[in-house]
């Protein structure tokens, strides 16, 4: 994810004494946007802070939930709920403020620290997902028990590499070069106008996991046809077994990163190019999907979902018992 730039925020201190006015008016987006950008990621954090924390409970509660494939869920429901919890609330800020940060340059690096780190990690989760669903397609029972600790290295490389990848040109940018570019007040990468590093880094966000996913899920479409033809060649005898809810998964969305990513890059390029309401909404649009992943991931598996179940009927139990008897712990 990438901040709105701070040319807009230069451009703007030069306006009109009329648009000055108006831009120190902090009612900011346009009506009828306003209520509607209000009300969209109020429901967006709730979605996306409810939903996995659902998930952590989940897994938390629940020992037959804790495999290898899910623990990388568990890292990505963590990923999205400090999405939820902590990056829109403090976007949501700072836009309904007409894009002015209040919370000082500290506050700001550390918010961008964050975003961008959790982000990045994120998508590479789903890569590790991605790759676990074909290995356990392919390799089947000699794949379990073999793995979790070599998740947990794969997970501390992502971690790493999620961090270095921007966080050291977050904080240090304007102390090596020695200036800020960002004006005061406002809240942006220091890179964001250095193409070379804009199209550096997004090649390695962006691209080799794209390419990744691709080769990826291809794989596992030709495993999931050889499996069938199989299927189809025992069908005189004994029904085989059907394969396990993990290979069956949607497609990971990786639409959302494609397009904030692209504009990025126009924007890094020639800032002017891109309608700066347009970027938000990509900008929302990427965060979405911390309120999707819950569902699109965990509530896909009968186990999950009968812990949602017991979790939520706990907090209301009238409205989701609906005169039934409550189910039996898994635990």
């Amino acid at each position: 994810m990438t901040t709105t730039s701070s040319d807009i925020t230069a451009t703007q201190s030069f306006s009109s004494p009329d648009d000055e006015e108006d831009s120190d008016d902090p009612s900011v987006l346009p009506l009828p946007w306003s209520p509607f950008f209000v009300v969209y990621s109020t429901v967006a954090i709730v979605t996306a802070v409810g939903g996995n924390v659902l998930i952590l409970l989940s897994y938390g509660r629940d020992g037959q939930l804790r495999d290898v494939h899910n623990l990388y869920l568990l890292h990505l429901a963590v990923c999205d709920l400090l999405i939820g919890a902590v990056s829109m609330p403090l976007y949501l800020i700072y836009t309904v403020l007409y894009w002015r940060w209040p919370m000082g340059v500290v506050m700001c690096k550390l918010f961008l620290v964050e975003d961008y780190t959790l982000c990045c990690m994120s998508t590479l989760i789903i890569i590790l997902v991605a790759a676990d669903r074909l290995a356990l397609l392919t390799l089947g029972a000699s794949y379990q028990g073999k793995t979790r600790k070599r998740a947990y290295i794969k997970l501390a490389v992502c971690w790493t590499c999620s961090f270095l990848l921007y966080s050291p040109a977050i904080l240090l940018w304007d102390v090596v070069t020695g200036h800020s570019v960002v004006p005061e007040g406002d809240c942006d990468v220091e890179f964001n106008r250095s193409i070379v590093f804009v199209m550096v880094t997004e090649i390695i966000s962006f691209s080799v996991p794209f390419v990744s996913l691709a080769v990826i899920n291809g794989q596992l479409l030709v495993a999931l046809k050889k499996r069938r033809k199989v299927g189809d060649h025992q069908a005189s005898g004994p029904s085989p077994k059907k394969e396990r809810s993990t290979t069956n998964y949607k497609d990971d969305d990786t639409s959302s990163k494609f397009a904030t990513d692209i504009t990025t890059i126009l924007w890094s390029v020639c800032g002017d190019c891109v309608n700066q309401y347009l970027y938000e909404a990509f900008n929302w649009w990427l965060w979405t999907k911390s309120c999707i992943n819950p569902f699109l991931y965990a509530y896909h598996s009968p186990r999950f979902r009968r812990n949602f179940q017991q979790l939520l009927s706990r907090v209301l139990p009238h409205r989701l018992s609906s005169g039934r008897k409550p189910s039996v712990d898994l635990v």
